[in-house]
């Protein structure tokens, strides 16, 4: 049996000028696991695992003022999550083969609240009077799978399987802005004679509420046959079927302009097959190569806003990938040196793309549209400079993704082939250099660590880019007592200011979020 509690909380760094709080974006984790190990048999293993885990954010993370640690909103935006997480799990030895057995039931709960300064109705920007959106998200994922795997090193190894999965959501979005009833009642000749508990009952300007059932069984399989010593080929797949079920109601109110309530409904059922071959070549104990060609896919979905114009789809399909992948392991007779290259390219088919709909809502949607490649070549390795002493190690992935069909846009030229995915930096590195004095007393250790991510568009016609920047930490370590031990470190050492995402950033708004600032700290470990 084993029981473990965690509690870590991160000081904020941003200061809100909206609400007058520095340091706003304080989060707070904090959680419990535990299991429990039972064995009736040698043959026979049952474990049962329970996770809690909650987070508070007490204010979000993205900028409002460009090139400065400060955001500006009229109330504080908190987002409060927390999920509990209960499996169990069967193995039993059959001699010939191992059963598996895993079931799991995970619970998910997320409440947001965002502030908008837009005057809604009453025109008021700023303040506790300011509109606002509470929001809250319920999940309820069951899942259950059972597989037989072969036992023993012949010639010939297999795995058969099938699983379940039905999750079931529902969320509620609302935006109120406070007086805004009594305000369109005052003010008739304002909004068309439309009385205040149509326009805005309770306050409401906005409502938008879903429930989604999404199932998905499969069974699955795979087959590896050990031509001659060395080579293994592997071959397999997944059977699908999905539903995605789902209802929205979006309600009447001001932001929409309708006066009664509209809904969209889906249910829409797909099945195929994802295939999976592998050939692997092992020349020598410390070499091996390897081919893998793959598919997968995203299951596709009713529209947020399904219903609420002609104009917007009810739903959209699922996307898919092709994935090549080749690659090659080599590990030195005395283990100093390891070195792991693979080139890969995914051919992204049948895109999930948002689009907005006409003015002047411009409420979003998605459609599937456009076709993308994505291809590079990823390079890890590690050295042992000085033998059980001196480390280095090294990651650097290079890769071009870009569109390789057209993407409309309802509002501009569109985004021919050639086009660079959004987020989508060519390289990405990340490097660790690691003196541990194992064999010295007090066991001290140096570290540091860099990482660099270029540049590279945050959205589609967006300027505002992601990355361009490298990021270097560094900590050392002392053990002061046998089984106690300080450790002392410095992130972002230069404390340097870098740009990570901004899908909804422009000129006017820079809704970006960013790297942590500099951050010093000193950190304890003990143990029994």
């Amino acid at each position: 049996m084993r029981v473990m509690g965690l509690q870590r909380f991160d000081a904020g760094y941003l200061d809100n000028t909206g609400t007058g709080v520095d340091s706003a974006n304080d989060f707070r984790t904090r959680g419990l696991r535990g299991s429990i190990v039972f064995t009736p048999t040698e043959a026979t293993k049952i474990t049962y695992m329970s996770t809690y885990q909650d987070s508070k954010l007490d204010d979000q993370t993205y900028l409002s003022v460009a090139d400065e640690l400060v955001r500006s909103t009229p109330r504080a935006e908190p987002q409060k999550t927390s999920f509990w997480l209960n499996s169990l799990r069967l193995e039993q030895n059959l001699d010939f083969a191992t059963f598996t057995a895993i079931g799991s039931v995970n619970k998910k709960t997320n409440t947001t609240i965002f502030s908008y300064p837009y005057g809604y109705v009453t025109g008021v920007f700023t303040g506790p009077d300011a509109a606002y959106g509470p929001g809250r998200a319920t999940a309820n994922i069951k899942t259950i799978e059972g597989r037989l795997a072969s036992n023993g090193d012949g010639p010939i190894r297999w795995l058969i399987g099938s699983s379940y999965l039905r999750a079931t959501k529902h969320s509620y979005d609302q935006i109120i802005a406070p007086g805004a009833e009594a305000f369109i009642n005052a003010n008739p000749a304002d909004f068309g004679g439309v009385s205040g508990s149509i326009l805005a009952p309770g306050d409401r300007i906005y409502g938008y509420e879903t429930d989604s059932l999404n199932e998905d069984f499969g069974i699955f399989g795979e087959v590896t046959w050990k031509l001659v010593e060395g080579l293994e080929i592997t071959g397999g797949g997944r059977y699908y079927h999905t539903r995605a079920k789902a209802d929205v109601l979006n309600q009447a109110g001001f932001v929409s302009g309708n006066l009664v309530d509209s809904s969209g409904t889906l249910d829409q059922k797909e099945s195929g097959f994802t295939p999976k071959v592998t050939v692997t070549l092992r020349p020598t104990s410390n070499v091996m190569a390897y081919f893998t060609y793959s598919e997968g896919y995203r299951v596709g979905g009713i529209n947020p806003n399904a219903g609420l114009l002609a104009a917007i789809p009810a739903n959209y399909d699922s996307d898919k990938v092709q994935n090549y992948e080749a690659g090659v392991k080599i590990t030195t007779a005395d283990r100093r040196l390891a070195v792991d290259l693979t080139a890969f390219s995914l051919d992204w088919k049948n895109i999930q793309a948002r689009q907005f709909g006409p003015a002047p809502s411009y409420f979003s949607y998605v459609v599937n549209s456009a076709n993308a490649n994505i291809m590079g070549v990823e390079f890890a390795g590690s050295v042992q400079v000085i033998p059980r002493a001196l480390t280095f190690s090294s990651n650097v992935t290079y890769q071009e993704a870009n569109l390789t069909k057209f993407l409309p846009d309802n509002y501009g030229p569109g985004y021919p082939a050639g086009t660079p995915l959004p987020g989508s930096s060519k390289w990405s590195v990340a490097n660790n250099l690691l003196l541990d004095l194992q064999d010295v007393p007090g066991q001290p250790s140096v570290e540091v660590a860099h990482r660099y991510i270029s540049k590279a568009p945050v959205a589609f016609g967006n300027d505002f880019q992601r990355g361009g920047f490298s990021i270097f930490d560094a900590r050392v370590g002392y053990t002061v007592y046998e089984n106690f031990r300080l450790t002392a470190f410095v992130n972002n050492i230069a404390n340097k200011y870098g740009i990570l995402s901004g899908p909804f950033a422009n000129q006017f708004t820079p809704a970006y979020s960013i790297t942590r600032p500099r951050n010093i700290g000193l950190r304890a470990d003990w143990s029994l």
